[in-house]
């Protein structure tokens, strides 16, 4: 199952189903997340591929935070990357960079060996703005061990834990008990999230397209409003379906991995998208209509 934080982070940075209920996003601490086995799976390759859809200002940044709370996860829980070769390869290729050292110099200090994290501290790859953070406050915690006398300044501390968690880490949330500590009082902080993190929600973008797969069926946007984009491979026939099984929509193809199908003058409510293959394969999707 997902963490606590990458789920928060799932729910406030990304659309999201109706049938998806977040529970507290706001505060970081909880969440709850009703998925199958194959949403889960399909939730967490969007984020790896980047055709999960995120807001508009910093996606890029939003995105990578979602990854590094992912990659946390499937190191904690490899069960998770058996069914896909998308997660696999995401670990793969993130061996010896930000993401595989943050992983590990956690684990290191949860166990004491400050001279392995002493060791990857001095090999960082300060690659991106998440990187940066997550190095200062490792190296902050690695000098208070070696010398028990020592802090960080206030002023340097502060201004990690005044930064948005959403688009520079949970290690915000780790900088502000550090705070706390330090001026033995509980601190109320900026959380520099912008509107959005207040209630006010932007432009979603994904930074990536979702492509045509032998083994998937892909809709987007969803919710949709006008239209919504079908993929997969080698298509015959598109069917919007009703609830009760009412066709409301049939789209007739020939041999095609991408078709659009206007719901402009459909009602809001949930529908289903039936594509027949040539190979006369089934494959079936929710879509909710707004």
């Amino acid at each position: 199952m997902t963490n606590s934080y990458l789920t928060s982070i799932i729910c406030i940075n990304t659309k999201i189903p109706d049938d998806i209920t977040c529970g507290r996003c706001n505060s970081g601490t909880g969440i709850i997340m009703p998925l199958s086995r194959s949403d889960l799976d399909s939730t967490l390759e969007a984020i790896v591929e980047g055709t999960i859809e995120v807001p508009a200002d910093y996606a890029a940044q939003r995105r990578y935070v979602m990854q590094q709370q992912l990659f946390e996860m499937l190191q904690s829980n490899p069960s998770l990357l058996n069914q896909s070769a998308s997660l696999q390869s995401f670990i793969q290729n993130n061996q010896w960079t930000g993401l595989d050292f943050i992983y590990f110099t956690g684990y290191y200090l949860s166990k004491g060996n400050m001279d392995a994290v002493n060791l990857l501290l001095s090999f960082w790859p300060n690659q991106t703005n998440l990187d940066n953070n997550y190095y200062k406050y490792f190296d902050w915690l690695a000098q208070m061990y070696d010398n028990p006398d020592w802090q960080p300044s206030q002023e340097d501390v502060l201004e990690l834990a005044n930064k948005c968690p959403l688009r520079n880490g949970v290690v915000v949330y780790a900088a502000r008990n550090l705070y706390n500590a330090m001026t033995r009082t509980i601190n109320h902080f900026q959380d520099d999230c912008n509107s959005y993190y207040r209630g006010v929600r932007s432009d979603f973008i994904r930074l990536n397209e979702p492509t045509a797969t032998k083994s998937k069926l892909v809709i987007y946007p969803n919710p949709a409003k006008t239209s919504v984009n079908v993929l997969c491979n080698k298509m015959k026939q598109v069917e919007l379906l009703g609830l009760f099984g009412r066709k409301v929509i049939t789209k007739m193809l020939s041999n095609t991995d991408k078709t659009v199908i206007d719901i402009s003058t459909l009602q809001k409510g949930l529908f289903l998208i039936k594509v027949i293959t040539t190979d006369n394969n089934v494959k079936i999707e929710k879509l909710i209509v707004e």
